[in-house]
C-alpha cells in the first residue's frame, strides 16, 4: 500500500499555510489519516487546523488503545469535539479562532476496509469516483456546533445533519483533500491543458516515489502553468 501526503501554501496566501494533514499508524493494519483546512476569514486559521489535528491524533490513539468498534471514527470526532470545548474554555478562544474543516479517513489494510467522515467542504476520490463536498463557501465547521454537543446522542444528531460519510470494503485508490485541489489556475494561456484532479488522484506516474504528489505539483506548474491559489492538503492511498 502506497501512502502519499503533501501540503502546499496557495498563491493567494502570503504568510501561513492554513491546511494541515495527519497520518497516524495505530497498529500494523489500521491507520487514521486527516486533512484540515483553516477558514481564511477566521483568526489565526493555521492555528485552528493544527490544533484540531493534534487533538484528533491524541484521542485516536487513546480510543484505539481502549476499545475498537464500528463507531471508531465517529468516537474520534466526538472526543475531539469534547476536547476542543475544553480547550476553547481554557484558552478563552472565540469561535472564529477554531474554524477548520475536517476530513478523516480510517483504513484497515488487513480487511481492506475504509471509512471517511467529512465535516465542512473538501474533495474525496474513492476508486475513481470523485465527490466534491461543496457548501457555497460557508462550510459547516465543527466549531459552530460545539454548544449543541453535550453527550453522544446529541453529537450523533449534529454529525448526521452536518457531515458527509462513506464506507468501502474495496480499497484500490483513495484520496482525501482540502478544496485547494479545486483551486489550480492557469497563469499562461498558451500552455498545454491537463486535468489536475485526474493527474493527482488517478494517474499512476511516480506512484512508487514517496515525493510523488510534490513532484506532480511541480510538473503542473512548470509544464502546464498551473498553480494552486488556495492552500492544498492532500493524502492519496493506493493499494498496489
Amino acid at each position: 500500500m502506497q501512502i502519499h501526503e503533501f501540503i502546499k501554501i496557495g498563491s493567494n496566501h502570503k504568510n501561513f499555510c492554513e491546511d494541515f494533514s495527519l497520518n497516524i499508524e495505530l497498529d500494523e493494519n489500521q491507520m487514521i489519516f486527516g486533512v484540515f483546512d483553516g477558514c481564511s476569514s477566521g483568526k489565526d486559521s493555521h492555528f485552528a487546523s493544527t490544533l484540531i489535528a493534534k487533538i484528533v491524533k491524541n484521542v485516536a490513539v487513546e480510543i484505539f488503545n481502549k476499545e475498537k468498534d464500528n463507531d471508531f471514527l465517529l468516537k474520534i470526532i466526538y472526543e475531539t469535539a469534547l476536547q476542543l470545548k475544553k480547550t476553547v474554555k481554557a484558552l478563552s478562544l472565540g469561535t472564529n479562532e477554531i474554524l477548520s474543516t475536517i476530513i478523516l479517513l480510517w483504513v484497515d489494510k488487513k480487511e481492506n476496509l475504509a471509512e471517511i467522515i467529512a465535516i465542512g467542504d473538501g474533495f474525496i476520490s474513492i476508486n475513481g469516483k470523485n465527490t466534491t463536498i461543496e457548501q457555497n463557501n460557508t462550510p459547516k465547521y465543527l466549531a459552530y456546533y460545539l454548544n449543541e454537543i453535550y453527550n453522544y446522542k446529541s453529537f450523533k444528531k449534529v454529525i448526521t445533519e452536518n457531515s458527509f460519510q462513506v464506507k468501502t470494503d474495496n480499497i484500490q485508490d483513495i484520496t482525501i483533500s482540502t478544496d485547494g485541489i479545486l483551486s489550480f489556475d492557469n497563469f499562461d494561456a498558451h500552455s498545454e491543458k491537463t486535468s489536475v484532479i485526474d493527474y493527482l488522484t488517478k494517474d499512476l506516474f511516480l506512484i512508487n516515489n514517496k515525493a510523488m504528489l510534490g513532484r506532480k505539483v511541480n510538473i503542473l506548474k512548470n509544464k502546464y502553468s498551473l498553480i494552486n491559489q488556495d492552500d492544498l492538503g492532500i493524502i492519496r492511498i493506493v493499494n498496489i
